[in-house]
C-alpha cells in the first residue's frame, strides 16, 4: 500500500496499475526477490485481464531495488518468462542497482549473503535481454555518483550488445539505449505522481501501462512515466 498513490492519475486516465509485492533480504536471497518478481509479472501476464488490465502494451519499470528487479526481467531467461515479450512494449530501470560486488564489502552483507558465485548470477549489465522491447536507463541527478554509475554501465553495455546484434542480423548500427542524466529522484516521484510524460513518452512511444517495482514493499504496473530532466544517449 506504500505505492499506491502511484496509480491514481493513470486509473483517472483509463491506464490499468499493477503493484507486486516481493519478499525481502533476509527473510530470501536477492536472487529469490528477483524470482518473485519474475513471478509476479508472469501471473500479471496470465490473469491481469481479469482484473481490468490490458496486458498486450506493457512497460515495466522501477526505482532503486526496483531498478534492478525491472533490468532482471528483461534479462531473465526465456524459459522463465510464461508470455511473449513481444507483449512488453518498453522499460525503464530507474536509479537501479546493476551491479553488486561493491555491496559485498560492506557489513549489511551478512544479509544479503552475496558471495563471487552471487554476483556473477546478478550483475546484469554481461547478460543478453530476453525481452527486445526499447528501454530508458534514468539516474536522478541528486542520487549518489555510484547510482549515475552504474545506469550508465548497464546502458552503454546493454547498447554495445543490442548494436553487435543488430549489426549481425541486418545491419543496423543502431540502438534506443538512453540515460536521463538530469532527472533527479525529486523529479521522478513528482512526475509519477502528476501523470506527466513528456520524457519518457517520445524515447518509448507508448502511453501504455508500466510494470514498475519499487524499492519498497510493492512493485508495480503503471500507466505513462515521465520526468522533468535532459535525456542523453550513451
Amino acid at each position: 500500500d506504500f505505492f499506491s498513490w502511484i496509480a491514481a492519475p493513470y486509473v483517472a486516465a483509463g491506464i490499468g496499475v499493477a503493484l507486486p509485492r516481493y519478499r525481502f533480504v533476509p527473510s530470501v536471497s536477492i536472487e529469490g526477490v528477483v524470482d518473485d518478481a519474475i513471478g509476479a509479472v508472469n501471473w500479471l501476464f496470465a490473469n491481469g485481464g481479469a482484473y481490468g488490465l490490458s496486458m498486450d502494451r506493457v512497460v515495466i519499470s522501477g526505482w532503486s531495488a526496483g531498478g534492478h528487479l525491472a533490468a532482471s526481467i528483461f534479462a531473465a531467461p526465456r524459459g522463465e518468462l510464461r508470455f511473449d515479450p513481444a507483449r512488453v512494449a518498453g522499460g525503464i530501470p530507474m536509479s537501479g542497482v546493476f551491479e553488486f560486488e561493491p555491496l559485498r564489502h560492506y557489513s549489511f552483507n551478512s544479509e544479503f549473503r552475496l558471495d563471487p558465485a552471487a554476483v556473477a548470477r546478478l550483475d546484469l549489465a554481461p547478460r543478453s535481454r530476453s525481452i527486445a522491447a526499447p528501454l530508458v536507463v534514468a539516474a536522478g541527478a541528486r542520487e549518489s555518483s555510484e547510482f549515475q554509475r552504474q545506469s550508465r554501465v548497464l546502458a552503454k553495455a546493454w547498447r554495445l550488445l543490442a548494436r553487435a546484434a543488430q549489426e549481425r542480423a541486418r545491419g543496423d548500427a543502431g540502438a534506443p539505449w538512453l540515460v536521463l542524466q538530469r532527472i533527479t529522484t525529486k523529479d521522478i516521484d513528482q512526475s509519477v505522481r502528476e501523470g506527466v510524460s513528456e520524457i519518457f513518452r517520445p524515447r518509448l512511444g507508448v502511453e501504455i501501462p508500466f510494470i514498475t517495482a519499487s524499492a519498497a514493499s510493492s512493485d508495480s504496473v503503471s500507466g505513462t512515466s515521465a520526468g522533468a530532466g535532459i535525456a542523453s544517449e550513451i
